[in-house]
């Protein structure tokens, strides 16, 4: 079964046995390319080719564009359910994220520790836009829903 999230971020590592066993992890989940930059499942690449690459060796940052990932939230943790240890493990950085594949959520991840939320509870707190209800206006709901999601990103991805 497959999860699909809108995701943004960053992750930066003190050592390179970390920063390189992660980006293997982005390599063989084919969350990568060979060029260090974030593809999708068409192999396209999500940020602009005239971006620096994704993954900054430099630095040892890996740099998460906006875009739409299918299953990459499953390693955003610090040990994965087959006890691999995952993309937080002895990192630091950001990320944010939303999904309506079975939910309306968000999470913000900072150094390791995460706040999730309820999509409509949240916009209830901070906008107060109410749904239009689906089974008379599903397009509407849905472009409510991306709106509400764009929200999110805007203020929590700062």
């Amino acid at each position: 079964m497959s999860f699909y999230a809108t995701i943004s971020g960053y992750l930066t590592y003190d050592n390179d046995e970390a920063f390189y066993r992660n980006v293997k992890l982005l390599e063989e989940g084919k969350w990568i390319n060979d060029n260090g930059y974030f593809i999708d499942e068409c192999d396209e690449s999500i940020s602009q080719e005239e971006d620096d690459p994704d993954i900054d060796i430099d630095n040892r940052t890996i740099r998460i564009p906006y875009g739409f990932y299918r299953n990459l939230t499953h390693f955003f943790c610090t040990k994965t359910f087959d006890d691999k240890l995952g993309l937080l493990a002895e990192s630091k950085g950001k990320i944010v994220w939303t999904s309506t594949d079975g939910c309306f959520g968000g999470g913000v991840i900072v150094d390791g520790e995460e706040k999730v939320y309820e999509l409509e509870k949240w916009n209830e707190e901070n906008n107060g836009e109410e749904a239009p209800d689906f089974e008379i206006d599903f397009d509407g709901y849905c472009d409510w829903q991306d709106e509400i999601a764009n929200n999110f990103f805007e203020t929590m991805d700062d």
